[in-house]
């Protein structure tokens, strides 16, 4: 695939060696030229909750998302003979003001999320066999901790000196505060996390947060008719050609003086420019995924320090990058292991499917969070018109991201 694609591209760059400069406006027919007010760079939770927000407040946008649909870590499977639906990615949202008022703009209905009815067995999936063990469902004293860091709720501007607890092997938190038996709940609570005992405290206490917790008790919404994605359907239809999906970043003018940048935008159908006076990064800030923005030596420095743990978590997860087949054949192995220790009738299970959300959480080391990096990740909001948000800048908390966004919609209008 990559080489039938590479003569196009080969051609693409000649011309525009051969014309002239990439962002000159000149190089492109005039409908492949999309001047907006802020360009959106990631289509998932925060990106297309800004973009849907910023046309509110009267902002021209257009979103680039890399996959074809809009959503993020959200993905819903439809049986095509009955027509219902899965979410197998996002269960449900925060009970909040700003998520009642986002779902209403498109009248979705939203319900009271409940539980599956389904029994719980806990099993070894190297054997089949059922594991003997009573868990504990407590995080009353896990709850009492996160309290202690009501700021984490909001920011991850941590207060120096950082309090040397939060930078704790979780384990090490665990038995300090004599909560160990919390663990096996921050396990599967800790979504994208195979390794959660081995993390920073800090980083756990971003999952497994205060809005997660009020969540759990009780303030959780999901769509009425089990279908998550039709938020991000009908925000693609609203947005309509001011969305560019299947589409990415390949280069990008930042002036390090004066306002306004430009994007070239590898789409379906060629390349765009895209002229902004304003950018908003809503993709994970790793190095591979902000080389096209030619970032300054301040930038690069805050960008290198981000590391991927290499995990995902759609019903599985590991410490280590793994391929999607190797991710199918593991979890149809232990299907499969569970099958034959039960005595259940055989039939090979079969992936419809599968969709991997690395990188999902992203991490410093203890060392840089000592010396201030989310200070200075966050001192880089509005430098060469740029301004970030998503799960790196705040929490995978769907609530606690639009919270955030909506906070910072108004400084990236007045800018």
């Amino acid at each position: 695939m990559f080489l039938s694609r590479l003569p196009s591209v080969v051609t693409f760059w000649l011309a525009v060696a051969i014309t002239g400069n990439t962002f000159d406006p000149k190089n492109y027919a005039k409908a492949d030229v999309l001047v907006c007010d802020v360009a959106v760079v990631g289509g998932g939770s925060s990106g297309t909750y800004a973009a849907i927000n910023l046309r509110k407040m009267g902002q021209s946008v257009v979103v680039v998302e890399r996959k074809k649909h809009l959503g993020g870590h959200t993905n819903t499977y439809t049986d095509k003979a009955t027509g219902l639906t899965v979410d197998y990615g996002v269960q449900s949202f925060l009970n909040s003001s700003i998520a009642l008022d986002y779902f209403a703009h498109f009248n979705i209905s939203l319900v009271k999320y409940t539980e599956s009815n389904a029994t719980i067995s806990l099993t070894d999936f190297n054997t089949g066999n059922p594991v003997l063990f009573n868990p504990s469902r407590n995080l009353t004293g896990w709850a009492i901790q996160v309290a202690q860091y009501p700021w984490l709720d909001s920011t991850w501007e941590i207060p120096q000196p950082v309090p040397p607890d939060l930078l704790l092997p979780l384990g090490d938190f665990l038995v300090k505060y004599n909560i160990s038996d919390a663990a096996f709940n921050i396990y599967f609570s800790s979504q994208g996390i195979s390794n959660p005992l081995q993390q920073l405290t800090v980083n756990v206490m971003k999952m497994v947060d205060a809005a997660y917790l009020r969540e759990i008790a009780g303030a959780r919404l999901n769509a009425a008719d089990k279908n998550n994605s039709e938020l991000y359907v009908k925000s693609l239809a609203e947005l309509g050609s001011d969305a560019l999906i299947s589409s990415t970043v390949t280069a990008a003018a930042r002036p390090q003086t004066g306002r306004g940048v430009s994007l070239v935008v590898k789409t379906t159908t060629g390349f765009k420019l895209v002229q902004a006076s304003k950018l908003l990064v809503n993709i994970p800030p790793t190095l591979e995924n902000m080389r096209p923005f030619n970032f300054n030596l301040q930038e690069l420095q805050m960008f290198s320090h981000i590391r991927i743990p290499g995990v995902f978590y759609v019903w599985y997860r590991s410490p280590s990058h793994m391929t999607r087949l190797a991710v199918e054949q593991a979890t149809i192995r232990a299907i499969q292991n569970l099958q034959e220790a039960q005595n259940v009738t055989i039939t090979t299970p079969q992936i419809i499917n599968l969709n991997s959300h690395t990188p999902f959480k992203l991490s410093v080391s203890a060392q840089a969070i000592r010396d201030g990096f989310y200070n200075d990740l966050y001192a880089l909001q509005g430098k060469r018109s740029t301004w970030y948000t998503g799960a790196a800048l705040i929490s995978h908390n769907g609530g606690v991201l639009w919270k955030f966004t909506q906070a910072l919609l108004p400084r990236i209008v007045a800018a």
